[in-house]
């Protein structure tokens, strides 16, 4: 039982290679940027940035990635481009993590796909 627990915590620091701490950036509303990585935010799609939408999605976005407690994980795909999300919290103290990709979907500014 201790394998399994072991083999899963190993696996969860190979797809967390960023505990936020270096340069991010909101490239649009679904797209970030940590320490030079391109990652898109897993199963949303936000309006183009050429749109009101687009931007408001772009600035929360922006926000989310200022937040004091930030943990992001992501992986390469078989393409070459990284896909995942970041987990975020106002401070320390804030009990409940808030998921971008959740949060970009309940503000009606992104919509979901793919299979749910």
């Amino acid at each position: 039982m201790r394998l399994p627990a072991c083999l899963l915590m190993l696996l969860i620091a190979l797809a967390s290679p960023l505990d936020a701490e270096g340069r991010r950036a909101a490239v649009s509303g679904d797209t970030i940027m940590l320490d030079g990585v391109t990652v898109r935010l897993k199963g949303i799609e936000c309006p183009p940035m050429t749109t009101d939408e687009g931007r408001e999605a772009q600035r929360i976005v922006q926000m989310m990635l200022h937040a004091r407690v930030l943990h992001c994980a992501y992986e390469q795909l078989p393409d070459g481009t990284h896909e995942g999300d970041c987990l975020y919290r106002a401070s320390r103290s804030t009990p409940v993590s808030r998921s971008m990709v959740v949060e970009l979907e309940k503000r009606n500014l992104c919509l979901r796909y793919g299979r749910t």
